[in-house]
């Protein structure tokens, strides 16, 4: 029996729509933080409240603050990842793709410091983090949740919705965090878009070609040619 002989003629480059739809997230993030820190130098405000410092697919972006507790840059963190991607049922295609439903990761991490507070008595390290983490999911779910970002700014002919399916805040275990404070929350959202494959090359079998005309009492017609015939 021969070997077979690769069918697909063009070269597979290039990302598929999943990946950038992880990366246009992290990118309006990304985008959106130095626009409201922007916003907030324009009020004479401190702009470190509305700065994130965004990242992909990493698996324990906190490390910094573990590894380095006597200069850290208290700023927020925020990992995009994608979790999953499928056929959306009906609408999909079986040949190219089509419609699919995916699901994607913003894991937000606050860090927070114990602090003696005038007048107010002691702040501890744990109560920081858990107030600052959901300040984070404040500003990533209004940016995300923005009307802006409907489409996620991309094009509505890839992007059918995006939705957010949930919040949910966690804790990272002691071992991996060691003596500092940190709390973390999940933001999962929902991405229905379209995907593709590479398809088939046809060539044309028969040709039909149409010019339209004026007839004298200004009434249309069409002068028709088949395949190569006049």
């Amino acid at each position: 029996m021969a070997a077979p002989e690769p069918l697909i003629e063009t070269l597979l480059d290039g990302r598929d729509n999943f990946e950038i739809v992880r990366d246009q997230i992290a990118a309006i993030l990304a985008i959106e933080s130095e626009g409201q820190q922007a916003l907030a130098v324009a009020a004479t405000r401190d702009p470190l409240p509305w700065k994130l410092r965004v990242f992909l697919e990493r698996s324990n972006p906190w490390s910094e603050w573990v590894d380095n507790p006597d200069s850290i840059d208290v700023a927020p963190l925020v990992n995009v990842s994608w979790q999953d991607f499928a056929p959306d049922g009906a609408a999909a295609s079986t040949v190219s793709g089509g419609r699919t439903a995916g699901t994607y990761h913003i894991d937000c991490y606050g860090y927070g410091k114990s602090a003696d507070v005038e007048a107010a008595g002691h702040k501890p390290g744990d109560e920081a983090a858990g107030l600052e983490v959901a300040r984070i999911v404040r500003l990533v779910r209004r940016i995300l949740m923005s009307a802006h970002y409907a489409y996620l700014a991309l094009p509505r002919g890839l992007i059918a919705r995006r939705m957010l399916r949930s919040v949910t805040s966690f804790d990272i275990p002691l071992s991996e965090r060691g003596a500092q404070h940190i709390v973390a929350a999940r933001l999962v959202l929902g991405v229905e878009f379209v995907e593709g494959t590479p398809q088939v090359q046809g060539v044309p079998l028969e040709s039909l070609y149409l010019e339209a005309r004026r007839a004298k009492d200004g009434r249309l017609y069409f002068a028709a040619q088949y395949g190569e015939d006049s």
